[in-house]
């Protein structure tokens, strides 16, 4: 395409799978319940997806993230067919990064072998606390018992790569049992942990719950220490925070994700997949497919929003999503204003949010947007500064 970005931009496919055996409480994603009746059909029409969205795109893919939903859920001789149309149709530049969510009661030893079989070494399963109670909470169908047994599978079929997800701020949850499930999740024998502060998502249960005040969520103090105490529990068992919500060991973090942070390209497969690819160097398109599986069935390509972003646009989200880095994103030291001087570091052309500014990070990107606004820096070279991977260190 004319004018697009040169390579080395980094590109993903994220494919979404929207089965689960039952949704939980704080969920907002699109997901369907696990009905066997269901699975034939859509992975037929995911299968007219994939070839249809190869043939359009060409370029090679970096990395590959299966999500959901629980994509566990899938039986083997569909996860079969699924990772022989993604190999058969797209190109990929290697060493390729493959992800597969799953959740602690759908792993077994038969799908962990298929995926071992096709080259995915990388397993992100959803454990969200070590405690039984809190899980109840969430509405989740495992245990602590069936979590640790799901990990010892995964460690025992080979998978050195491995996530976990774990949640703070869920209701009645004190500071002591969460430092308790970051202890306990260290001893897993993760590469990997996910930290996600628990949201009130629209049209989850936990919506319903809190517009009815039958929801008590920890007080304000208590999830700032959630917050920081992270850092201190983890970096002691040698993980690096590299994101706002991530840690991981040296040579760990996901490549997948970081193509999202660094707005870089990403594909999306599925009912509900976003996808975001470059015009231009200074314009992109945003869509996003239909989020209603009999629509899904009968037309698999049918986009539900779509959306043309300009300069402006794509400014406000590389500085969105790039202050949650801990390298932070390319600023120059003028443009930092007064009101945010205290919630960020700068060194060497990059601006960086400290500790206390990791608890405000949206509020120090707007105002970090509105300061290039009155300077009348909303133009491509601002747009390309941004996107500088090494900016010159007296920027």
């Amino acid at each position: 395409m004319s004018g697009k970005p040169p390579d080395p931009i980094r590109r993903g496919l994220y494919l979404h799978l929207p089965f689960c055996r039952r949704k939980c409480r704080y969920c907002g994603f699109f997901t369907l319940p696990a009905r066997e009746q269901d699975f034939a059909p859509f992975v037929e029409a995911l299968l007219r997806e994939i070839e249809a969205k190869a043939s359009r795109y060409p370029e090679p893919l970096d990395t590959v993230f299966i999500g959901g939903g629980t994509p566990s859920t899938l039986p083997v001789p569909h996860w079969r067919r699924l990772l022989q149309a993604l190999q058969g149709h797209f190109r990929f530049r290697e060493p390729v990064e493959w992800t597969v969510e799953m959740n602690p009661e759908s792993v077994t030893p038969d799908l962990l072998a298929l995926f071992r079989d096709f080259g995915i070494r990388r397993i992100s399963l959803g454990v969200q606390s070590a405690h039984d109670e809190e899980l109840e909470i969430l509405g989740r169908i495992h245990d602590r018992a069936t979590a640790e047994r799901a990990i010892s599978w995964i460690h025992a079929h080979g998978f050195e790569n491995v996530n976990l997800d774990l949640i703070f701020g869920i209701p009645g949850q004190s500071l002591e049992s969460w430092i308790r499930s970051l202890e306990w999740a260290v001893q897993q024998g993760p590469t990997h942990l996910s930290t996600y502060h628990l949201t009130i998502e629209k049209g989850s249960v936990f919506e319903q719950w809190f517009q009815q005040g039958r929801l008590t969520l920890p007080d304000a103090q208590t999830v700032e220490a959630m917050y920081r105490v992270r850092e201190e529990v983890l970096g002691a068992h040698g993980y690096q925070r590299y994101e706002i919500s991530n840690f991981a060991k040296p040579g760990y973090e996901c490549r997948h994700n970081r193509i999202y942070w660094e707005h870089q390209e990403y594909l999306g497969l599925g009912p509900s997949a976003a996808s975001f690819l470059y015009i231009s160097d200074i314009s992109a398109r945003r869509w996003r497919n239909v989020q209603d599986l009999p629509r899904y069935l009968q037309n698999p390509c049918f986009t539900e929003e779509d959306e043309s972003l300009g300069i402006s646009e794509l400014i406000t989200e590389r500085i969105f999503l790039g202050i949650r880095l801990r390298e932070g994103i390319p600023f120059r030291r003028a443009w930092i204003p007064e009101a945010v001087q205290p919630f960020v570091t700068w060194e060497k052309g990059r601006v960086r949010l400290n500790q206390d500014g990791v608890l405000v990070a949206d509020r120090i990107a707007v105002e970090l947007v509105s300061a290039l606004e009155e300077r009348g820096a909303i133009h491509a070279e601002t747009l390309r500064f941004l996107g500088r991977r090494t900016p010159d260190p007296g920027a």
